[in-house]
């Protein structure tokens, strides 16, 4: 052991690498003259370490400010999320997951509601991150005694969601953002009004989240019905045109004919099965 962080936390240098790590474990920093000496293995729940030197310090100040309760309950939602994700999450969520259940915790007590406008999209976009945020949201209550509301479960999966793509937390935010202000567009359009969980929508949501990934990642799938859209689907061609000028004012990126395409053929799809709804 280097030297003990909190009760529970301890800065650590691993013998074999010789790396500095975090350990953690119940009352692992506890023992008064441990310094120097071998952590007991038994009582070692946990340990990771923070390849960026800026984030092993910040690590460091938000130990200073953020009750040990809530570090121990985060450390714990991440370990549950890596495993039911399959895989390892970008280590700024052990400073980000923290700091933000700290102020949601925060807001609760003072009776401060922050509402979660994106709170249907997030369910739609990232559903597994949303049902770990769920089983969050359960360990915070046992664990703290604090009940967060169903906005802060939107938030915390958008938290899982970036530290899975290596991505931060505004640009996941981003996109959701742009996501809903395309839908309200279309909504506008078309005339139509989306009610919470039909399939057209969910279809819609999905496309447009993969369309984001691919423009943003530089992909630009072929479309090989691009020719018969145009003629075919011409007034759902000419709306998705619409619609990429606002993803590409908001992206700063030029979207293909190909993508455009892509969104004009779920225009279409919309279309008719808003026909099919006022048949009905």
């Amino acid at each position: 052991m280097i030297r003990p962080l909190n009760n529970n936390v301890v800065l650590a240098k691993d013998i074999k690498t010789g790396r500095e790590v975090i350990a953690m474990g119940k009352g692992l920093g506890f023992s008064p003259g441990a310094r120097g000496t071998l952590l007991d293995t038994h009582k070692v729940e946990k340990v990771f370490f923070f390849l960026d030197e800026a984030k092993h310090q910040q690590y460091f100040q938000l130990l200073k400010i953020i009750d040990e309760d809530i570090i121990q309950v985060a450390e714990e939602i991440i370990s549950i999320a890596s495993h039911k994700l399959g895989s390892p999450l970008n280590e700024h969520i052990h400073l980000a997951l923290p700091d933000h259940i700290g102020f949601a915790i925060e807001r609760v007590k003072k009776g401060i509601e922050i509402p979660n406008l994106f709170l249907n999209e997030i369910q739609i976009l990232y559903p597994e991150e949303y049902a770990i945020a769920g089983e969050a949201l359960r360990l915070i209550r046992e664990r703290i005694g604090v009940i967060l509301p169903e906005e802060e479960q939107g938030f915390l999966a958008l938290h899982l969601y970036a530290a899975r793509r290596n991505q931060p937390p505004k640009t996941i935010l981003k996109h959701t953002t742009l996501i809903q202000k395309i839908i309200n567009n279309i909504e506008k359009e078309l005339g139509i009004a989306f009610q919470e969980g039909e399939i057209a929508y969910i279809r819609l949501v999905t496309h447009l989240k993969l369309a984001l990934e691919c423009i943003t990642s530089g992909k630009n799938p072929r479309n090989p019905l691009l020719d018969k859209i145009k003629t075919e689907f011409y007034d759902s061609y000419q709306l998705a045109i619409k619609l990429a000028r606002i993803m590409e004012e908001e992206l700063c990126c030029q979207i293909s004919e190909d993508e455009i395409g892509y969104l004009a053929l779920h225009l279409q799809r919309l279309k008719v099965y808003s026909k099919l709804d006022k048949k009905l």
